[in-house]
């Protein structure tokens, strides 16, 4: 009998008769079902079950297991499970290096889910501050070309902690006559661990080999990604991949020494790149200064003759933090929503103690010009502090302020911080407030604060009269629920 089956069964498959439901379906056809629960039911677990099954079915076909197993990790990332879908991620890393497109992508999603300690002195600062220093870098090596002397710079960044990371600047000019579009040498060094950067800050395709003759001296060599044409200059930035630790003094002060001995004689730039939490509290005059979005750029610009040893000194200490906070609320009071600079403003914030933080804003809560008292209750909202108890009381009070925005942030600021102590001062805005705004806000920061005793408070503020209120009940209720 179960030989006359066989038979059937082989006839039907030669015939193309058989239904899905008895055909095994190929680990290519299973992959396509499991895209489609992912992507297009949005049944994750249905297609985690899926591909969990095409990774074992596929083990000998590398590119649909490579598949599978990173499909694996983007279900769990949408299921806000970082560490499992990292897991899946590095799994692809590691066990489907010949699948490189799948490998990169994964590569960028452990450094998404698992960011990398950035050394480099070109992914400390932003931007538009890489522009003005390659810009004024140009402008140098112009002047000194034409009294026919060398340009070198060297760039220098501290952080808020006193850590130093450094590089600089260098172009190379084709003068061959051709154009280039081959591996080309741009220099030497005595540092092989350094990358390169384009002046918009995307690192340059380089390879960086030992002097077959010198001891401890490298060639830096540039593979173009576009033709260089005769005549034209790159201008480029180079970076040290480590950072040190300036010797400081109680953790306020410290002291920088620039230095370089080119040789030959060079107009030579040291920039100093600082957070604004950082100021120069002594140093021989810059030559410039410019203050750009959180950091302030100094320059020396010197020219230094044949051998000598150019060297600035300079000690650095911690600002002020009510000054720093000052200027920060000051100006989030002046932006309206979604304007670049609030960002900036928090961003100064953050690097700063919490504690101390924190009892500076009590100065603001209780200011009587509105925008910068709620200015300094969006600070605290936003701020993702690890401990704000030193603030609650004074929020709790706020909650009860003439001001109906100012109670309403108040509450918001409260429930974005889970403060279960203010439990009962929220359920008592939703139901009571006369202001529609507070109430709504209210509503939410119960939502928020994920206490489950807010559900009776909420299923009454569903039938309030006005209809934003019963908007954010009815989210608060989902967020409970979840």
């Amino acid at each position: 009998m179960e030989s006359f089956k066989s038979t059937i069964t082989i006839l039907l498959l030669a015939f193309g008769l058989l239904t899905e439901a008895v055909q095994a379906k190929s680990p290519s056809l299973l992959l396509q079902e499991g895209l489609y629960a992912e992507q297009t039911e949005g049944n994750l677990d249905k297609a985690i079950e899926i591909y969990e099954q095409v990774v074992q079915e596929a083990s000998e076909t590398q590119r649909i297991a490579a598949k599978a197993t990173y499909q694996l990790g983007t279900c769990y990332l949408k299921k806000g499970d970082k560490a499992k879908a990292a897991d899946y991620f590095q799994q692809v890393v590691s066990n489907y290096k010949t699948q490189k497109v799948l490998v990169e992508k994964a590569d960028e999603q452990l450094k998404k889910i698992r960011p990398e300690t950035k050394k480099s002195v070109f992914e400390q600062i932003d931007g538009q501050v890489i522009k003005f220093i390659s810009e004024t870098y140009g402008q140098t090596a112009a002047e000194a070309g034409q009294q026919n002397l060398y340009a070198n710079s060297h760039i220098y960044y501290v952080d808020p902690n006193f850590a130093l990371y450094n590089g600089g600047m260098g172009f190379y000019y084709n003068w061959t006559g051709q154009t280039i579009t081959t591996k080309t040498k741009l220099s030497g060094t005595s540092y092989p661990n350094q990358t390169l950067y384009d002046t918009t800050g995307q690192k340059l395709d380089t390879e960086i080999v030992p002097d077959e003759q010198r001891s401890n001296f490298y060639h830096i060599f540039w593979i173009p990604k576009e033709p260089l044409a005769p005549g034209e200059s790159l201008y480029y930035g180079w970076s040290i991949d480590d950072s040190r630790n300036l010797p400081s003094k109680t953790g306020e002060v410290a002291a920088l020494t620039m230095q370089n001995q080119f040789g030959s004689p060079v107009i030579e730039t040291f920039f100093l790149v600082l957070p604004k939490q950082l100021q120069i509290s002594q140093s021989n005059p810059p030559t410039s200064s410019q203050e750009l979005l959180n950091f302030n750029v100094y320059r020396w610009t010197k020219t230094v003759q044949q051998g000598e040893n150019h060297v600035e000194r300079v000690q650095l200490r911690v600002s002020d933090v009510g000054t720093i906070l000052r200027k920060s609320v000051m100006t989030i009071s002046t932006c309206a929503d979604g304007d670049a600079r609030i960002d900036a403003a928090m961003a100064n914030i953050k690097s700063l103690d919490e504690s101390a933080v924190l009892n500076e804003l009590k100065k603001y809560f209780v200011s009587e010009e509105g925008t910068v008292r709620r200015s300094a209750i969006y600070v605290v909202w936003q701020g993702e502090f690890s401990d704000m108890t030193d603030a609650v009381p004074e929020l709790q009070k706020l909650c009860s302020h003439d001001e109906d925005f100012t109670r309403g942030m108040a509450a918001l600021a409260l429930g974005q911080n889970k403060v279960l102590s203010s439990f009962t001062v929220l359920e008592k805005m939703t139901l009571d407030d006369p202001s529609g705004y507070a109430r709504r806000c209210a509503a939410y920061a119960l939502g928020m604060l994920g206490d489950n005793r807010a559900k009776p408070t909420l299923e009454k503020a569903l039938k309030d009269p006005d209809k934003l209120v019963q908007n954010n009940a009815e989210a608060a209720i989902k967020m409970l629920k979840n």
